[in-house]
């Protein structure tokens, strides 16, 4: 083998090999494309939720709100009852005060 089919050979190799790592190049070009959509869907996704978990948790503190004015009425709610209680067992007494009146006046 001469010189220059030395040379040759040496320029196809080193051609072959070019050849091999744009094939590589070209496989790896290809998934980071792949990355980089997947990547923006999961952004996406990311703030999709993050934007819902905001929303619920509006939601929630107004539900605390509300149950914290709920809770405030069932206590008022309990004070007028207790108020109808009392006036009751004195209405009560009062009954039973003039049935007594109304049966000495008969007598």
């Amino acid at each position: 083998m001469n010189n220059e089919d030395k040379i040759l050979n040496l320029l196809e190799n080193i051609l072959e090999n070019q050849n091999q790592t744009n094939n590589r190049l070209e496989k790896l070009e290809e998934e980071v494309r792949g990355l980089r959509v997947q990547t923006k869907e999961n952004t996406d996704m990311t703030k999709a939720l993050k934007h819902a978990t905001d929303e619920i948790d509006a939601k929630v503190t107004a539900m605390s709100f509300d149950v914290a004015k709920i809770t405030g009425e069932m206590v008022a709610i309990k004070d007028d009852f207790t108020t109808v209680e009392l006036t009751t067992i004195n209405n009560w007494k009062n009954i039973v005060e003039l049935k007594k009146l109304k049966l000495n006046k008969h007598e």
